[in-house]
């Protein structure tokens, strides 16, 4: 095998070792940068600083990562069946386009510890209405995590609501990093094919995870023929005006409560923290550690 493609399976093996992730073989061949020159029989090869156990790959001395990965994933079908029952309330809000589980929950990777972060989206201009909806319910269920709270376990985190019309992550935000987090999204309720017009938005994680989307996802779903239907004006604009009331509502109440959240058009942000570049930093870490080794 040539140093060129050992390089490219060793910094797939490097990134999930950030999250004490080993990957399976098809795993790796998903979340390889290079797919174009890289074939299956070549991860199967794969060794040096690499080993091969159980199906699994990961670096040498890391092998009780295994039992941990398969007890996570028993952990993490359990909150997304804690989501799956909430989304059963959630999905009755009409503004409701998607509801997805992301983060750790979604990569199969949770401790027992962790809250289960819900991405959504919204039917368009309605992100602060469905916002509050949203959180009333989650609320009324007592599921909800609030500020500052310290034992979150299995607590929802409402930390992203986007505008159906602002579906594309934002540019300075596209990396290595958020093109994982947007190819393991798990989407428990979708209306009117939004998941489909997500990923379509977001076709840009393939410059990072070429093989990361199925390809027969973007193949059929061409969101640029696809016809919207046009919507009704009077609801229209009785939604955008309950949307601008309750808008002043939570931004009056979040004067005296804000800290790392990103408020822009179309999109809201509540992450206790921001982990991108903590992720990058590790993996350049890692990377110039084993570069000797490549």
């Amino acid at each position: 095998m040539d140093s060129k493609t050992y390089n490219l399976i060793l910094k797939t093996v490097l990134y999930a070792d950030i999250f004490n992730y080993p990957l399976k073989e098809e795993e790796v061949y998903r979340w390889t940068k290079d797919i174009k020159i890289l074939r299956y029989d070549d991860i199967k090869r794969a060794n040096g600083v690499i080993i091969h156990k159980n199906s699994f790959m990961l670096l040498k001395g890391r092998e009780e990562l295994i039992i941990k990965r398969m007890e996570r994933e028993v952990i993490s079908k359990r909150k997304i069946q804690t989501a799956k029952n909430l989304v059963n309330f959630l999905k009755f809000i009409p503004t409701i386009k998607l509801i997805g589980v992301s983060g750790s929950v979604a990569a199969g990777n949770a401790d027992s510890a962790d809250d289960i972060d819900l991405f959504i989206i919204t039917k368009r201009g309605t992100l602060w209405l469905t916002r509050l909806l949203t959180t009333i319910v989650v609320e009324l269920m007592s599921r909800r995590r609030r500020p500052n709270e310290t034992d979150v376990a299995d607590k929802i985190c409402l930390n992203m609501f986007v505008d159906e019309r602002f579906l594309a992550v934002l540019r300075k935000k596209q990396n290595l990093y958020t093109a994982h987090e947007v190819c393991q999204l798990k989407a428990l309720y979708d209306k009117d094919g939004t998941y489909q017009k997500f990923l379509w938005a977001n076709r840009w994680v393939r410059k990072f995870l070429p093989n990361g989307i199925d390809t027969r996802i973007l193949g059929y779903y061409d969101i640029k023929r696809k016809k919207e239907k046009t919507p009704n004006i009077l609801i229209s604009q009785l939604l955008n005006i309950l949307n601008l009331i309750t808008k002043h509502l939570q931004l009056w109440y979040m004067r005296r409560h804000r800290t790392s959240e990103i408020i822009a058009d179309g999109y809201l942000a509540f992450h206790p923290k921001d982990h991108t570049a903590d992720v990058l930093a590790a993996f350049e870490k890692r990377v110039n550690k084993y570069a000797a080794k490549i």
